[in-house]
């Protein structure tokens, strides 16, 4: 387990300073089960540029250039150590993972998670569809509601904008 000098300053350092009550420490199974030793439930996770995910039993990924992947950061220096943000490949739920050293914790975030949405292009002033693609979309809960996470969406964006680029051979 990780050391902390207090959770005031952990909330703020792996980002839930919006939200702290959403930062989860125990009683969620994937954290529960890694923080106990079973580092087996880490390959369900993955990390935003890398990510496949299955989300209602639909494939789909983030898809970047390659310049894109070349600058996402595998860890982040903070405060309370190095952190990384994960997504559950099967639910779309979102994580924190701080390490110090040899020692790593995992965090759930409960008002974060990354849906499967479809994005279509249409031809200048028509109606036509020209090109659609599911893509994956983050999600924050706000007052009991599921809304688009606008400071994520460039994620999505990115990854559409790249797919889009790719399907017509530019």
């Amino acid at each position: 387990m990780i050391k902390y000098a207090n959770i005031d300053l952990l909330i703020k350092e792996v980002g839930e300073v919006e939200a702290p009550e959403a930062l989860h420490l125990t009683n969620e199974p994937v954290i529960d089960a890694y923080n106990s030793g079973n580092e087996g439930v880490l390959n369900r996770l993955v990390t935003v540029e890398k990510s496949t995910l299955v989300i209602d039993g639909e494939e789909i990924s983030f898809d970047f250039p390659e310049g894109v992947l070349k600058s996402f950061p595998s860890w982040i220096d903070s405060k309370v150590g190095k952190v990384r943000m994960l997504v559950d490949s099967w639910t779309g739920k979102v994580y924190s993972q701080v390490k110090q050293g040899k020692d790593t914790q995992l965090f759930f975030h409960s008002n974060m998670k990354v849906e499967s949405e479809i994005f279509e292009t249409r031809k200048e002033g028509e109606d036509e569809v020209v090109f659609t693609v599911k893509a994956p979309l983050w999600k924050k809960l706000v007052e009991d509601k599921w809304v688009v996470d606008h400071d994520m969406r460039p994620l999505t964006d990115e990854s559409i904008t790249t797919s889009l680029s790719n399907f017509m051979g530019e």
